[in-house]
């Protein structure tokens, strides 16, 4: 006999685009049988309640098409438990983003005499996910 002890869990903060999945991971050790529960915003959330959530058989893990998303983002926790008792997940974050949209903007040449400096202006679009910058030349 053993009690319920997560071997795979959500992460804290969970940021999805529009052509993502959500996929919370929750996977537990124990015996007996390990039953697995959910909820969001600190309310009983049933996967079988919305179309396009499943349950990884096996598994806790939930599955939410990138369709809903938008509308189910928010803050979740896994429930893994027996008859000996239960294990909670870390409370995961989910925020949807929607795909970046740089403005417009009309890139006029720089002329510069070589060895002096110059800066380049490079304004990203706000996001919940710190950006990474490449710069390309052509």
């Amino acid at each position: 006999l053993q009690p319920p002890e997560l071997t795979e869990q959500p992460p804290e903060q969970l940021v999805v685009f529009p052509s993502d999945d959500v996929v919370l991971k929750c996977t537990a050790t124990g015996n007996p049988p390990i039953q697995y529960r959910w909820t969001r915003e600190d309310q009983p959330f049933v996967p079988e309640d919305h179309p396009g959530v499943t349950v990884t058989p096996g598994t806790g893990t939930l599955v939410i098409n990138a369709s809903l998303a938008g509308r189910l983002q928010g803050r979740y926790r896994c429930f893994a438990a027996n008859a000996l008792g239960t294990a909670l997940s870390l409370e995961a974050r989910v925020i949807a983003e929607n795909t970046p949209q740089w403005p417009k903007e009309k890139v006029m040449p720089v002329e510069v005499e070589e060895g002096d400096p110059v800066v380049l202006p490079c304004d990203p679009p706000k996001s919940a996910v710190p950006p990474k910058i490449y710069w390309l030349n052509s």
